[in-house]
């Protein structure tokens, strides 16, 4: 993104310049509780984790250099395969122990409560194209999954095998 790769190394988020490429030369962006991340509009959108045995899960952003962190969701939320379309950052949640498919305004400030658009599906897998989310319902162990689509404008769900 604008000239740099940005991964997660342990629990650290770091970035790499690609013109300026050296084995092993990289920035760290975020020191710690770092895993899941998305890159949009200049604003890196991640999950940090607190507490003990990481019990405690938010939704955070801040700019590509890792200043000016700002909390989004900071209860009942586990935010997974994050991305942001179109003013929202969509993520997987279960942190409930009932999956929900979740978004919330990239404007939300901390202590607002996110919108579930799915609360009967275990979403994984998730990918956007043409204004659709497409994920994977893993109901069980024993294979007995299927592949829909959500249209993020009528919020119709379709199975499609």
């Amino acid at each position: 993104y604008k000239g740099y790769i940005y991964f997660v190394d342990g629990k650290d988020l770091l970035r790499m310049n690609v013109a300026d490429y050296e084995l092993n030369k990289t920035e760290t962006v975020r020191k710690g509780n770092t895993d899941a991340f998305v890159i949009a509009d200049d604003t890196i959108y991640f999950r940090r984790m607190t507490g003990l045995a990481w019990a405690n899960k938010q939704l955070v952003r801040m700019d590509l250099d890792g200043s000016n962190e700002e909390v989004i969701l900071s209860s009942k939320t586990d935010p997974l395969e994050l991305f942001v379309y179109n003013g929202y950052v969509y993520y997987f949640n279960d942190l409930t122990g009932n999956p929900q498919l979740c978004r919330v305004s990239v404007n939300t400030r901390e202590n607002a409560e996110a919108e579930v658009l799915l609360s009967d599906k275990h979403t994984s897998e998730i990918v956007l194209l043409d204004g659709k989310i497409y994920f994977v319902d893993y109901r069980s162990n024993l294979g007995d999954s299927h592949f829909y689509s959500l249209d993020l404008t009528s919020k119709e769900v379709t199975k499609i095998a």
